[in-house]
């Protein structure tokens, strides 16, 4: 930049100065701020004289060697920006030293204006430094944009393995739950849960595994639908012995002491177990309870521990088809060369003591009371008299009406006074 001056002592010389524009270079150097951002140097009457576009600047240039001002209008095609900036300084709309926010040709920029003093002359310039403010935002909103897609998609990625990991954990669970109630009936199955990657379902699923077979040996010992029944029941209400009605059937087999003579012990336990199984699953199948074995007797119960409003009905029903399974089996002993189990049965209905007796640690649920005596007696009067199924007067006054019942006498039962009437149960009407 060219500085020229008149001399004090003759105007006719001048006295002339070549300035290199090397701060003014290093202030429009705005290639590090954006792409599309613009460096102005104003003078102090507000003509533009540097614009850090080389294009505009070389046109600046050619302007001013013509001798021609550069046209602020001349110049918003190439630059829309610069009207706006110019129009910003005239008014006095934007402070030095801080950025301000302005909208040229449909967008919005931002602009910093300061003063700058050039090569060491005592005038100061006006500078001003604009770039769009989608330049300055832009990445930073697509940065965030992509951080938000990225969270959005790690966000539904964990809701959907969230809701996978729970429903295999609730189906796990559900599973477990239903085990674990069908083990509170007793009801000894098969688990459905073979492995599972959550090592805690696969915890208590062989905690279940160590109960079902628990519970599936101990249930060879102790009578299942006993205890099924007291449970269903409650320990409260079967615990305590209280006196309430029952019905109560007594089986025994006919010499059966000298059939165990006669055969070898593994012989015998084949047959009484086969014996057994069936006479348990009629008992089962008419609503009665099998309290006890006691060798090759049977005595079941109705209407304990659960209350069964028809328990009478139902003991002379299981008496008839236990009776019939008896007949049916000795004849298929008898076609293969087996013993004969020639059944007795005792049958009465009345009132008895019934809930858990016994020691402290070892309990047994039961009846006592003069019924289950006279069904026991009743049982061993068939050999006296020759049948099968004896009931007594109490079972005809409640369903006589309903089944076949012969008359057979009037007997004085052992350890009871007073006399007990007999009748044969036949069939059912």
């Amino acid at each position: 930049m060219t500085v020229a001056t008149p001399t004090a002592s003759n105007p006719h010389v001048v006295v002339g100065a070549d300035v290199m524009l090397v701060t003014l270079g290093d202030i429009v150097d705005i290639s590090t701020v954006s792409e599309h951002a613009r460096a102005y140097v104003f003078d102090q009457d507000a003509h533009l004289i540097v614009h850090s576009d080389r294009n505009v600047m070389s046109e600046v240039r050619g302007r001013l060697r013509r001798g021609r001002e550069a046209s602020l209008a001349d110049l918003a095609h190439a630059d829309p920006a610069l009207p706006a900036v110019a129009h910003l300084l005239e008014s006095g709309g934007a402070e030095i030293g801080t950025v301000t926010h302005f909208q040229a040709g449909g967008r919005e920029y931002l602009a910093e204006v300061f003063h700058e003093a050039v090569a060491g002359l005592g005038r100061k310039y006006t500078v001003a430094i604009v770039a769009p403010l989608s330049d300055l935002v832009g990445p930073v909103e697509q940065r965030l944009k992509r951080n938000l897609a990225i969270a959005a998609a790690c966000l539904v990625l964990g809701i959907l393995a969230a809701i996978f990991i729970s429903r295999l954990v609730s189906r796990s669970l559900y599973v477990l739950a239903e085990e674990a109630a069908q083990l509170g009936k007793l009801e000894v199955r098969e688990s459905r849960i073979v492995h599972s990657w959550i090592s805690e379902v696969n915890a208590l699923a062989k905690a279940l595994r160590s109960a079902r077979h628990a519970i599936s040996t101990f249930s060879l010992y102790v009578p299942r639908e006993l205890v099924r029944r007291i449970v269903i029941a409650g320990q409260a209400n079967v615990g305590a012995a209280v006196r309430q009605d029952v019905t109560v059937l007594f089986t025994d087999i006919r010499d059966f002491t000298t059939i165990s003579e006669e055969k070898s012990p593994e012989e015998v336990v084949t047959l009484l177990s086969e014996y057994f199984e069936a006479l348990n699953k009629i008992v089962e199948r008419h609503g009665g309870t099998i309290v006890q074995y006691m060798g090759d007797a049977i005595l079941a119960m109705w209407n304990a521990p659960l209350h069964d409003p028809d328990h009478i009905e139902h003991a002379c029903h299981c008496a008839l088809a236990m009776k019939q399974a008896v007949d049916a089996m000795n004849h298929a002993n008898s076609s293969s060369g087996r013993p004969v189990l020639i059944t007795r049965f005792g049958l009465h209905t009345g009132a008895a003591v019934v809930g858990s007796v016994g020691a402290e640690a070892r309990l047994q649920y039961t009846a006592i009371g003069d019924t289950v005596n006279i069904a026991s007696r009743l049982e061993g009067l068939n050999r006296q008299y020759g049948t099968s199924i004896l009931v007594s007067g109490a079972i005809r006054d409640a369903v006589g009406q309903s089944f076949e019942l012969a008359p057979v006498g009037v007997v004085s039962v052992k350890g009871r006074s007073g006399q007990t009437e007999l009748l044969e149960l036949r069939g059912a009407i």
